[in-house]
């Protein structure tokens, strides 16, 4: 989601995050040889939306297009492109819409991935020694045994 506030491009590592089982299956059929193992699967992508079964064409003439090894990747591609991108497009919009009233486009421009993700987040781990080292006591100090006590039991979490 961070990639697409940012419009940056998705990756099939980003699949991951999403669907972990997908993406291990891609990253197997991209690192061997294929073969005849997907002679019947085509450059089209089976859905069930609400009890119906949709077929997507992933490109003009997928359903004719057998996977093979040398398109494989352009297959991975294009199921990672609709599957992030192209099946969310109107929630996405919407969603986008809404937070250009909150932050006009074009200010998150100058952040990389990971630092909006920092921003929006903040950092997963919290170091015991920083908040130490930057706590400011008020009519205590840093010797006294609540003060000690304090610190040896969010120690005890680590």
């Amino acid at each position: 989601m961070i990639k697409c506030i940012l419009n940056h491009d998705l990756t099939l590592d980003d699949l991951e995050d999403i669907d972990p089982d997908l993406h291990k299956n891609f990253k197997w059929i991209l690192e061997n040889d294929i073969g005849d193992s997907m002679a019947d699967n085509s450059f089209v992508l089976e859905q069930t939306f609400l009890g119906s079964k949709l077929c997507i064409e992933l490109m003009e003439n997928g359903e004719f297009n057998e996977i093979t090894n040398s398109n494989k990747k352009e297959f991975v591609s294009q199921t990672c492109k609709y599957l992030m991108r192209t099946s969310i497009q109107a929630q996405l919009k919407a969603f986008m819409k809404g937070f250009s009233f909150v932050i006009p486009p074009g200010t998150l421009d100058i952040f990389s991935v990971t630092e909006f993700s920092i921003l929006l987040s903040g950092i997963p781990e919290i170091s015991l020694e920083e908040m130490k080292k930057h706590a400011v006591y008020k009519s205590m100090n840093n010797d006294d045994p609540l003060i000690t006590y304090l610190w040896e039991a969010l120690e005890e979490f680590d």
